[in-house]
C-alpha cells in the first residue's frame, strides 16, 4: 500500500469518526527497511525535552533569589507553561519502557529547583515534598486514570469501542510478555487493582435536548449572599429569612441540602409536608450532592399541585451554574436544564440562597435529613469529574509510603507528612533561607559540592554543620540558659535582644518544632532573671492571674518597656536642652609684657611713650604709619579692623587720635611725663587676676 493510499485512509476515518488531523501537531513516520533513503523517526519524549529550555527561561528570570518572585506564584508558572508541555501526550507515551520516560525527568527538577531555590545538590524526593509536586511517574498514572473515566462516560468516543471491546485482545498473551507493555485498557485495570478503587457507575456526558435560543433561565436572589457570614449574626440572617419570607409569601418553600464526610454523601429535600432523603458513593463530590437535592426538588415540584415554588439551599456554586446552564456539561445540570424548560412554563420556580448552620428551621431541618439517610447508593452514576479528588487521594497515599522510608532523607525529619508547605514570610530571599534549611542543602553545608576546585579550611564536614539538626540545636543553645544575654536597661540593648530571641524561635516554628506553654513559662523565668530589677518589677505587677505566663504577652511587655525607655529618653533629653544652666567665665586681668614698640625699654603702650610725645605731630603720623598701627586707638591693628571708632578726636572731632592731630594743642593736655607715668605704679611681672560670675 503507498504512503498516499495511507494517508486518504486516515484522512476518510478521521472525517467518519469526528478527528481532525493538526498540522502543527501531526507528524508521519515511514517504517522503511531501506538504508540511508529514510532518517531516522524522533521520539516524542526527545522532542518534548527540546521544546523545554533548560534552565527554563521564564521561572529562571523570575527566581532572581533576591527580588524574584514568591514561591506560589512560580510553581503556578511552572505548572502552566513547563509541566503542560510534559502532559501533553503524557497518555500516549506512558506506555513505552522506564529508560524512556526518565528523559524528561531532569526537566522536572530544573524547574522545582528554580521555583524553590534551592541547589542543585538537594535531593529529588526532598523537592517533591517541598513544592508538594509529585513525581512524574504518579503524574502520568493520575492523567491516564482521568482521560480514561473520561472516554468511558462518552459512548460516543471513537476511541470507546477499542478501550472497552475485551474482544480484541488477548490478555493471557500480553500478560506473559515481556517485550511490549500491555494495552491501555489493562493497564489502567491494573492500576484501579493495585490502588484499591471502587469507582463503581460512570454517568454519560449527555447533550441538552434543549435548543439555546429556548433555553428559560430560572430566576435566582443572591440577595443574602451580600452579606459576610464571618461578619453578621445569625440573628441578623433570620430577620432577613423572614422578611424575605413576607415577601413571597405566596409561593411555598421547599429546602434542600447536600454534605459530605469521610463515610457518607447524602442529598436531602424538606417541604411543608414532605421530606426525601437518598444516600450517595462516598466517591461523589459535595457539590454533586447539592445538584442532585435541587433536581430532586424540581422532580417533587412537577408532581405537586401547586403553581408557586421558591427553593432555598446553601449552595452558592450550584446556583451560580444553574444561572449559566449553557457554559456546563454536567450531568445532573442537563436534567436541570430540561425540567425547567418543560416546567417553568406551567409553573413559577425561583431559587433563594441562604447561609448554611445558622438558625433558618428549613435549613436545619434539611441537614438533619440527609445525615440520616439511608439506601443502596450502587446505582448512582458518578460524573467522571468527581472521581479526580479520589484518584488524587490514593495517589498521594502511594507517594506517601514511598516517603515513609525515606526515613535518612534530612527533610524527613522536619516534614514526615505529606502537605503543601506555607511559606511564613512573603518575601522571596527569606522563602529561599528557609527551603534550603529545610532540605539541609546550604551554602555552608555544601559548598565544597557547588564550585568545583574549593579547597575548604576545616578538615572534616561535621565542623561546618552538616547536618540540619546542628542549626536547630543552634536555636536551642541561643534560647538556653548558658547562652541568654542579659538585659540591660537600655533601648537599643533590649530591642536587639528581643529580636534575637523571637527569629529563634520563629526558626524552631519554621522547622515544626512548636513550643508548648510548659517550655514558654521556663524560658521566660529564665530571661526575666536576666532583667534589671525595674523591668522586673513592671513585668510581674501586670501578671494577674495565676495562669502560666505566654510568650507573646511577654514579647509584649519587653516592647512595650523598650518604647518607653525610648520615650523617657526623649523626654530628658529634650528637657536638658530646655533647662537654664548658668554659665562660669574666668577673667584674668594681666599685665601686657610686651615692650613698647618705638623705645623697646619699657612694657607700656606707644601712646604713653615719653620718646613718643617728644616728636613731632609730622614724625608721629609718618612713624604709625611705618609701624602699621591703627590711626585711631595706636594699636597693633588696621583702623578699618578697629573697635573704637566711636571714639573722635578731641581737638577737631575727626576719625583720629587726638596725638596724631596738627591743630593746637591745648594746655590742659601739655603735661609731663612724670604725671602720665607715675614711677611707682610700673611694675614689670605684676598682675591682678579677678573671677565674675556672669549670667548670659
Amino acid at each position: 500500500m503507498t504512503n498516499s493510499t495511507t494517508i486518504n485512509n486516515f484522512t476518510k476515518w478521521a472525517e467518519q469518526n469526528g478527528f481532525v488531523f493538526s498540522t502543527e501537531t501531526t507528524v508521519s513516520v515511514v517504517f522503511s527497511r531501506k538504508r540511508g533513503d529514510f532518517p531516522n523517526p524522533e521520539l516524542f519524549i526527545e522532542i518534548s525535552k527540546s521544546e523545554v529550555p533548560r534552565p527554563p527561561k521564564h521561572p529562571k528570570v523570575l527566581a532572581n533569589t533576591r527580588w524574584g518572585a514568591d514561591r506560589t506564584f512560580l510553581l503556578c508558572l511552572y505548572g502552566a507553561l513547563i509541566r503542560s508541555k510534559l502532559d501533553y501526550g503524557s497518555v500516549v507515551y506512558s506506555s513505552s519502557c522506564k529508560s524512556l520516560q526518565k528523559i524528561l525527568d531532569p526537566v522536572h527538577h530544573q524547574g522545582l529547583r528554580l521555583c524553590l531555590g534551592a541547589f542543585r545538590t538537594s535531593l529529588v524526593e526532598s523537592l517533591y515534598a517541598e513544592a508538594f509536586e509529585p513525581p512524574l511517574d504518579l503524574r502520568r498514572k493520575y492523567l491516564c486514570l482521568n482521560h480514561f473515566m473520561k472516554i468511558q462516560s462518552m459512548k460516543t468516543n471513537a476511541a470507546y469501542s477499542y478501550l472497552f471491546n475485551f474482544s480484541l485482545y488477548d490478555f493471557n498473551s500480553h500478560r506473559s510478555s515481556l517485550t511490549y507493555s500491555q494495552p491501555f485498557h489493562f493497564r489502567i485495570r491494573d492500576l484501579i487493582n493495585d490502588l484499591n478503587l471502587n469507582i463503581g457507575r460512570i454517568a454519560l456526558c449527555k447533550i441538552s435536548e434543549v435548543p439555546p435560543w429556548k433555553v428559560i433561565y430560572p430566576k435566582v436572589d443572591f440577595t443574602l449572599s451580600c452579606y459576610t457570614k464571618a461578619c453578621t449574626p445569625e440573628s441578623t440572617y433570620r430577620t432577613l429569612y423572614v422578611e424575605h419570607r413576607e415577601f413571597f409569601s405566596e409561593y411555598e418553600p421547599i429546602f434542600t441540602d447536600g454534605s459530605k464526610s469521610e463515610s457518607h454523601v447524602g442529598s436531602a429535600v424538606v417541604s411543608l409536608s414532605t421530606v426525601i432523603t437518598d444516600a450517595l458513593p462516598i466517591s461523589v463530590s459535595i457539590y454533586t450532592a447539592e445538584l442532585h437535592a435541587l433536581r430532586i426538588a424540581i422532580e417533587h415540584i412537577s408532581l405537586s399541585r401547586g403553581k408557586k415554588f421558591i427553593i432555598y439551599t446553601d449552595s452558592l456554586s450550584a446556583l451560580q451554574s444553574i444561572v449559566s446552564l449553557h457554559s456546563s456539561s454536567h450531568p445532573i445540570l442537563v436534567d436541570i436544564t430540561y425540567a425547567l424548560a418543560n416546567y417553568l412554563k406551567k409553573k413559577y420556580i425561583r431559587f433563594c440562597w441562604i447561609p448554611g448552620h445558622a438558625g433558618i428551621t428549613g435549613n436545619e431541618l434539611a441537614d438533619t435529613a440527609e445525615r440520616s439517610a439511608t439506601g443502596s447508593s450502587e446505582r448512582f452514576p458518578i460524573p467522571h469529574s468527581d472521581l479526580k479528588a479520589c484518584f488524587r487521594q490514593k495517589l498521594q497515599s502511594v507517594w506517601q509510603s514511598n516517603w515513609d522510608h525515606k526515613t535518612e532523607n534530612k527533610l524527613h525529619s522536619v516534614m514526615p507528612v505529606l502537605a503543601p508547605t506555607v511559606p511564613s514570610s512573603s518575601n522571596h530571599r527569606e522563602q529561599v533561607i528557609w527551603t534550603r534549611l529545610r532540605l539541609g542543602h546550604t551554602r555552608l553545608t555544601h559548598r565544597h559540592l557547588l564550585f568545583a576546585g574549593l579547597k575548604h579550611k576545616l578538615a572534616s564536614l561535621s565542623e561546618i554543620k552538616e547536618k540540619i539538626d546542628a542549626l536547630r540545636n543552634e536555636s536551642y543553645s541561643v534560647l538556653s540558659d548558658e547562652e541568654l544575654p542579659n538585659f540591660e536597661r537600655s533601648l537599643d540593648k533590649m530591642e536587639e535582644d528581643a529580636d534575637n530571641l523571637e527569629s529563634h524561635l520563629r526558626a524552631l516554628k519554621q522547622l515544626e518544632l512548636e513550643p508548648n506553654i510548659l517550655c514558654e513559662s521556663m524560658l521566660i523565668f529564665v530571661i526575666t532573671q536576666r532583667l534589671d530589677n525595674e523591668s522586673r518589677k513592671q513585668y510581674e505587677m501586670e501578671l494577674h492571674s495565676n495562669d502560666l505566663p505566654r510568650w507573646d504577652k511577654f514579647l509584649d511587655f519587653l516592647i512595650k518597656r523598650s518604647q518607653a525607655l525610648e520615650n523617657v529618653q526623649r523626654n530628658y533629653s529634650l528637657k536638658n536642652k530646655n533647662e537654664y544652666s548658668p554659665k562660669f567665665k574666668s577673667l584674668v586681668v594681666k599685665s601686657d609684657k610686651r615692650t613698647c614698640t618705638l623705645c623697646s625699654l619699657e612694657p607700656h603702650p606707644i601712646f604713653k611713650c615719653k620718646q613718643f610725645h617728644d616728636m613731632s605731630v609730622q614724625d608721629r603720623n609718618n612713624r604709625v604709619k611705618s609701624l602699621n598701627l591703627c590711626f585711631n586707638c595706636l594699636g597693633h591693628h588696621l583702623i578699618k579692623n578697629c573697635v573704637k571708632l566711636n571714639k573722635k578726636c578731641k581737638l577737631c572731632n575727626a576719625n583720629h587720635n587726638s596725638l596724631l592731630c596738627n591743630a593746637s594743642v591745648p594746655d590742659k593736655w601739655q603735661t609731663k611725663p612724670t604725671e602720665i607715668f607715675p614711677p611707682h605704679r610700673v611694675q614689670q611681672g605684676s598682675f591682678i587676676t579677678r573671677v565674675s560670675l556672669i549670667h548670659p
